[in-house]
């Protein structure tokens, strides 16, 4: 048993407990530091990925309560990643994190919120390091600065920095460092982006929300809950389900001051996910994404009510739809005859309905082989963006796109469109090479030494791909040589 622990401060990442440790036993090695305190020196800990929780609880001094489950939930992003999640993934997720080795465990998370897909740099606030110095006499890494989305402080408001001195850890090369001091910002400018007021409130308010899951799970509302509030907004189609043209735009105009800063927020493909109950595992971002939308939708100022129909807003306020003369008297003689049965329309009645005729305007081909390849190109490229990560195939730009003319019934009119479509569309190994080259491209200048597991945990392919990965290993290595 350690006859010395430091204190965990209030959200503090265990990475950054275990660095400032280090930093106060004065060990020689960071390796060192890890067989002190999970009896393995291998063991691999990084700020989000962290393993073996039971075998570093056994060495903690007894009268910390410092269980597996604790640290768990108090000092890793564990309550974050399951936030959304049922109850038997939860146990799951905790069962694995207190038990099984890093990158073992990891591997095994099928959920959206997987830690393997976190940003690789630590963020800080200089706020919060000069709060941090004046109550405990050091600066510590938070977990609520690292979030995926999470761009300024969720207590101060101000943009975060990124550590210029925070290596990435791999097996063979471990690393830890403490958080900076304020005397560190010292001459870092904004960003372009503070000075925007929605951008940056915006911003914030996600940045607090998604603060919150660490702390206590969300009310998970059902996707029946969520269709019924679209419903009374106006933003469902007549047989009740989603509109995915009118939510689309919604959320565009929802999501336009923070589009250009925040990626996360761009692809619009797992709108359809919140409102169907069969449908994938949906990011705790985009969760907050959704309650955001449906707020800045409720307020009276910012919520357009009046393209929603008599009918749907009946049925939001739980009352039933008018039938028959009823329905007759509450639409008005003015509106069509498509509102109300043939019948009643003869016996309330006696204007006879304007029929014009209209004649449909020629396509312009040529134009529009143009812009639907452009649109072609740019929801590719949308897609490259997307987490979890995704093969680009026609019908995932199909369905980016809404709508989209048939290339192969249009072949002969459409060229531009069908090139582009054969150049963004990708075959199943394209696309772990393209899973494989992230992930190298995420351990810097450690990926030329790193190993196949490692490259394989961290793209997320299969072990069939293990020729892919020495390829592109030898790539690297070569890379390096010349």
């Amino acid at each position: 048993m350690l006859p010395y622990f430091p204190s965990i401060y209030p959200d503090e990442l265990l990475y950054s407990v275990v660095a400032r440790y280090h930093r106060h036993t004065g060990t020689d090695h960071p390796k060192l530091t890890m067989a002190e305190l999970f009896g393995n020196r291998n063991v691999l800990l990084t700020p989000f990925l962290v393993g073996q929780l039971r075998d570093l609880a056994r060495r903690l001094p007894a009268e910390r309560g410092l269980t597996p489950e604790r640290l768990a939930v108090t000092a890793t992003f564990y309550p974050y990643c399951v936030a959304y999640e049922p109850p038997p993934v939860r146990r799951a997720m905790l069962d694995a994190i207190t038990h099984r080795p890093t990158e073992r465990r990891f591997a095994t998370w099928d959920i959206a919120a997987n830690p393997l897909h976190f940003a690789g740099t630590l963020r800080w606030c200089r706020a919060c390091a000069v709060e941090a110095a004046e109550r405990y006499g050091e600066p510590y890494w938070r977990r609520a600065h690292q979030l995926p989305g999470v761009l300024v402080c969720p207590e101060h408001g101000v943009p975060l920095m990124v550590a210029t001195n925070a290596p990435p850890s791999t097996a063979e090369h471990q690393s830890l460092v403490t958080a900076p001091s304020a005397d560190d910002a010292l001459g870092v400018p904004q960003p372009a982006w503070a000075a925007d007021g929605a951008c940056l409130a915006t911003l914030r308010e996600i940045a607090r929300r998604s603060s919150r899951l660490l702390e206590a799970a969300p009310f998970n509302g059902s996707a029946a809950s969520r269709l019924s509030a679209l419903a009374g907004l106006g933003l469902t189609d007549a047989l009740g389900q989603a509109n995915p043209r009118l939510l689309s735009a919604a959320y565009t105009a929802f999501i336009e001051p923070v589009r250009s800063v925040l990626p996360e927020a761009r692809g619009i493909g797992w709108l359809a996910a919140m409102t169907n109950p069969q449908g994938p595992p949906v990011h705790p971002l985009h969760h907050i994404l959704f309650d955001l939308l449906l707020d800045s939708l409720s307020r009276p100022h910012s919520g357009n009510t009046t393209n929603i129909k008599p009918a749907q807003r009946r049925m939001a306020q739980g009352e039933p739809p008018l039938r028959g003369q009823a329905q007759a008297e509450a639409v008005g003689m003015e509106s069509t005859t498509g509102c109300r049965p043939p019948w009643i329309w003869m016996t309330t009645s006696s204007a006879r309905p304007q029929q014009t005729r209209t004649r449909r305007k020629p396509v312009d081909w040529p134009a529009l082989d143009q812009d639907l390849a452009a649109r072609i190109r740019k929801a590719s490229a949308d897609l490259l963006d997307d987490s979890p990560r995704r093969r680009i195939t026609k019908n995932a730009i199909r369905t980016r796109l809404g709508t989209m003319t048939d290339t192969d019934r249009w072949r002969d009119r459409l060229p531009e469109a069908r090139r582009a479509l054969g150049e963004v569309t990708e075959t199943t190994e394209a696309f772990r090479k393209r899973l494989i080259a992230r992930a190298l491209a995420s351990l810097g200048p450690q990926a030329p030494f790193a190993s196949i597991p490692l490259v394989r945990k961290l793209s997320g392919v299969t072990r069939a791909s293990n020729p892919l990965i020495e390829a592109a290993l030898a790539e690297q290595a070569m890379g390096k040589g010349e």
